[in-house]
């Protein structure tokens, strides 16, 4: 289901948009890409050595190109890889015993795609392009230098993995406790945090490339729903679209209202190895 040879759905200032190589990468010496994605949203966190740069962007030097509905791995399937995002969205998909889909997780550049599997042999999710999509997929075997060489790159993961289960926890409790309103306002909010860190969102806007029909399966709604939540939201002066792009008139006021809390901007790092 690989497209190669598509264009990359986004070109930002801070991740690669060329040197691109269809063989898989290596960890060791070869030349190296300048800048990357992921590097962009852990320097977020840490100060990253220049090993620690070198590692992370060889891991970006072999790219895979999807158009949208493509499905990356599909539930059952082998993992045999992890993937970097460096451009578009992707969402895992599960469905619910009367058939339902629901996407679990949403992954946007700088992401790392497969975290949450690595303890199982095959996937339990489905996981489809949203948009058109760039991965730079990695053998789960380079984990064992990661892990044995870099233990703050292994906590750095370690905290995105917690991160993502607050995330999710956080919407589990939209959907049962706020109106359609509320929910699709704080998956807006999510949504916003999370492309800011690595530069792909200003102070209140941000672009969202989903449908309708993907936000309701996001945060538990129909389509009419998230339709009359956004128009509601509109109305009401919180936010502003044109086109794909939304601006959150005042995300202060909307956070406090919707007890939004940033989980991604800072976290602790405190409990990190130090650099050797």
């Amino acid at each position: 289901m690989r497209r190669d040879g598509e264009r990359d759905c986004l070109h930002p200032p801070n991740c690669i948009t060329n040197h691109i190589r269809m063989d898989r990468p290596s960890l060791k010496a070869h030349p190296i890409m300048t800048d990357s994605c992921l590097v962009a949203k852990l320097s977020h966190y840490i100060e990253l050595s220049p090993t620690e740069c070198t590692l992370l962007a060889r891991l970006e030097e072999s790219t895979e190109h999807y158009v949208r509905r493509d499905i990356v791995v599909e539930q059952g399937e082998r993992i045999a890889d992890i993937y970097v995002v460096k451009n578009g969205w992707i969402c895992g998909h599960v469905s619910n015993a009367s058939g339902v889909d629901l996407i679990a997780e949403i992954f946007y550049p700088g992401d790392v795609l497969g975290m949450s599997q690595l303890a199982f042999e095959t996937s339990t999710v489905t996981y489809i392009a949203a948009t058109e999509l760039s991965l730079c997929p990695f053998p789960k075997e380079a984990l064992k230098t990661i892990f044995r060489e870099h233990p703050r790159l292994v906590a750095l993961f370690f905290a995105f993995t917690t991160l993502e289960r607050a995330t999710m926890i956080d919407r589990l409790r939209a959907m049962g406790q706020m109106s359609a309103r509320d929910c699709v306002g704080l998956f807006f909010l999510q949504t916003k945090a999370r492309l800011k860190i690595t530069g792909r969102a200003g102070a209140t806007w941000f672009q969202m490339p989903l449908s309708q029909e993907l936000i309701g399966n996001a945060v538990g709604l129909s389509t009419v729903s998230v339709n009359r939540a956004i128009r509601q939201l509109e109305t009401e002066g919180h936010i502003r679209r044109q086109g794909r792009m939304i601006e959150i008139v005042k995300p202060e006021v909307l956070g406090r209202e919707l007890d939004f809390t940033d989980r991604h901007y800072r976290i602790d790092n405190s409990w990190f190895p130090l650099l050797d």
